[in-house]
């Protein structure tokens, strides 16, 4: 009857320790906690173009009426008809100003503290092109 106990003892100890790892369901492995300047400079150069050369170039197209859709097309219709919504402009100026300007400024104060001139350069290029874009 002891050897029983102690068997079962030594196996619920077994488990206690040998799962410590696999029960830390506190930290995500799937969201890192930091990334490096490079991840950060291309998502706000995406953020960046994906306005600029999407939703400004489309806007600007057609109210110069550079080009047109198809009467059958919807994709355009709101800025086609000239019947833009705040929603259109909320969208542009929060991508910009969450997305894009914050990411530079995540690569300018770490490259920075890295002491890679070159990373702060283009960050700050960047952000002075995306304040110009925007006003």
């Amino acid at each position: 009857m002891k050897s029983i106990n102690k068997i079962f003892l030594v196996f619920f100890a077994g488990l206690l320790i040998s799962c410590e790892k696999e029960l830390d369901i506190n930290t995500d492995p799937n969201s890192p906690n930091t990334i490096n300047t490079g991840l950060a400079l291309s998502a706000a150069q995406a953020s960046l173009i994906t306005i600029t050369g999407g939703d400004f170039s489309n806007l600007g197209g057609f109210y110069a009426q550079y080009h047109t859709q198809a009467p059958s097309a919807s994709q355009y219709e709101v800025i086609d008809q000239y019947n833009l919504n705040t929603d259109f402009a909320n969208r542009s100026w929060t991508e910009l100003y969450a997305g894009c300007l914050n990411d530079l400024e995540y690569v300018i104060n770490e490259c920075n503290k890295n002491g890679d001139t070159g990373g702060a350069l283009i960050g700050t290029l960047l952000k002075a092109y995306t304040f110009s874009t925007i006003s």
